[in-house]
């Protein structure tokens, strides 16, 4: 219990750093949550999906984790190494 309290306080911390004003984050964020709560919720969500793919999305931290992800570059695209100020030159 101590354990999953200590991530849920560091992911707690994680989203106060975002800035959920722009929309891509809050909908990132939203509809991350909501996918990993979902498997967990509704266990007839992945009665559909082949054995395979439902060891890996059946975890909700790990469904949470594919969407965020995925919509974070979708949404906000690849991130990009700062350039150095001699090379903008």
């Amino acid at each position: 219990m101590v354990m999953f309290s200590t991530i849920a306080i560091q992911g707690i911390q994680i989203l106060g750093k975002i800035e959920l004003n722009k929309e891509a984050n809050l909908l990132t964020a939203a509809l991350s949550i909501g996918a990993g709560l979902t498997v967990g919720s509704v266990p007839t969500f992945l009665s559909q999906v082949p054995d395979a793919l439902k060891i890996v999305l059946s975890n909700g931290v790990v469904v949470t984790t594919i969407v965020a992800v995925t919509l974070n570059v979708l949404l906000n695209g690849w991130p990009t190494k700062p350039q150095k100020a001699e090379e903008t030159r």
